[in-house]
């Protein structure tokens, strides 16, 4: 049988919302409820399971849509599994079935690997710019400093010099 997955995180709360369409059905009043695998949640012993009352969202010529909500205040591991709701009145019965699963945290080891990647390459970098920082500069003025080719002097082909009067 067919199920929706539902991963959760554990130790948080999670509200599974049960809507459905009941056709007329004479005075018959429709049934729904939650159940996990085989055992109805009012007799699960576990206190963080609330099943709210059935709520009427809508009614209109003896058709009714109601909803239920089941609320887990902090789902354990015991809790991950087969939920169903269940509907049913005079025209027959249906369920849903949704399967909570723990949600895992994707790529955690990748994504650690790469951050101490980064990381590490940073650090190096730093060491070898405070370690070499003159060796640094004087090979980037040889590479790519001034095109000079008579060796670092600057002339300059206006020479003024300053004449004295005797």
């Amino acid at each position: 049988m067919p199920y929706f997955l539902f991963p959760v995180t554990t130790g948080n709360q999670v509200n599974l919302t049960c809507r459905a369409f009941f056709g007329f059905a004479g005075e018959v009043s429709p049934l729904i409820y939650w159940m996990k695998g085989e055992k109805f949640i009012e007799d699960l012993d576990v206190e963080r399971f609330r099943e709210s009352d059935i709520k009427l969202i809508r009614e209109h010529l003896g058709e009714q849509e109601v909803s239920i909500t089941l609320t887990i205040d902090s789902v354990e591991e015991a809790d991950l599994g087969n939920y169903s709701c269940f509907v049913e009145n005079g025209n027959g019965r249906r369920q849903a079935n949704i399967q909570l699963t723990k949600r895992e945290l994707m790529y955690t080891v990748e994504l650690a690997g790469g951050l101490g990647a980064i990381l590490l390459l940073l650090i190096c970098l730093v060491t070898l710019y405070k370690c070499y920082k003159m060796e640094l500069m004087l090979f980037y003025r040889n590479h790519f400093g001034s095109e000079d080719i008579d060796g670092g002097e600057i002339l300059s082909t206006h020479t003024r010099t300053k004449q004295h009067p005797l």
